[in-house]
């Protein structure tokens, strides 16, 4: 075209097979005006069910100074409603610590009705509507049972090696208590309750 010849097809000649969403994440509190946000990603996993085009990794330093895009999560389906939900589940599946992103807001905007309506959000809509922050409840109990499991010491008579198949059962960690003549005298009077 720029060379002044036709295109080998004419708008007739175009179809279209499926339908894709891209989800930008950026360093950025959505949920706090939009402020660009600075810091190291700590970890960062990104989702493997969706095309991601990034240069982010763990450890690296996000300053303020550039473009606050991360990535882009992008998604198909052979409907709009199967790559709504493909996106949903690849924002799921999308994990930056250590620094504020925008991937929390974009996976609430995503899974909500109005986004799953057709036409159902303008490029006002945020200027009309709220989008509800969600509960950090959840991620952090999760996160304190994954550290639980990687750092606490087992303890109780339960801890050591766990389940043993064909080999000897591990001897238990029980101490018994010592119990006075007395004590052991009143527990044979007591009357059996079975």
């Amino acid at each position: 075209m720029a060379a002044g010849e036709p295109l080998p097809f004419d708008q007739a000649g175009l179809r279209f097979y499926d339908h894709a969403i891209e989800a930008r994440i950026y360093a950025e509190d959505a949920f706090g005006g939009f402020l660009p946000q600075a810091g190291r990603a700590t970890t960062v996993h990104w989702p493997a069910s969706a095309r991601v085009d990034h240069a982010l990794e763990s450890g690296q330093v996000v300053s303020t100074s550039y473009d606050p895009m991360l990535g882009k999560v992008i998604v198909a389906g052979p409907n709009r409603e199967s790559a709504r939900r493909a996106l949903v589940a690849a924002l799921d599946d999308t994990a930056i610590l250590g620094l504020t992103t925008n991937t929390g807001f974009l996976r609430v905007l995503v899974a909500g009705a109005e986004f799953a309506e057709p036409g159902g959000i303008d490029t006002a809509w945020l200027d009309r509507n709220d989008v509800p922050q969600p509960d950090p409840a959840p991620a952090r109990a999760i996160a304190a049972r994954l550290w639980l499991d990687a750092y606490a010491e087992p303890a109780g008579p339960f801890a050591g090696d766990g389940f043993r198949m064909g080999g000897d059962p591990r001897p238990p960690a029980v101490e018994p208590r010592r119990v006075s003549r007395r004590r052991l005298a009143a527990c044979r009077r007591a009357p059996s309750r079975g």
